[in-house]
């Protein structure tokens, strides 16, 4: 299986390539293993809070830099 390596200050992990998750997810997963299964209208709401967030962000990116454009702002998306 072919692995690829990720690291955070806790250390390094080696997580599936095609693993579609992080480093984050997989030490999440060693914290709090369970077999439960979330409802999927748990994962379309997940989904739906993501988006409204990167929404606002790129709203507010959008505002910024009309109302001062001569300002660098440091955050993207």
């Amino acid at each position: 299986m072919d692995t690829r390596t990720e690291s955070d200050f806790l250390g390094e992990v080696k997580i599936p390539q095609k693993a579609l998750y992080g480093i984050n997810a997989f030490r999440a997963r060693e914290n709090f293993p369970s077999d439960q299964v979330f409802h999927p209208e748990w994962y379309s709401s997940m989904g739906e809070v993501k988006l409204a967030c990167y929404r606002a962000c790129k709203s507010f990116l959008r505002a910024k830099s009309n109302a001062y454009p001569e300002q660098e702002l440091l955050l993207s998306l």
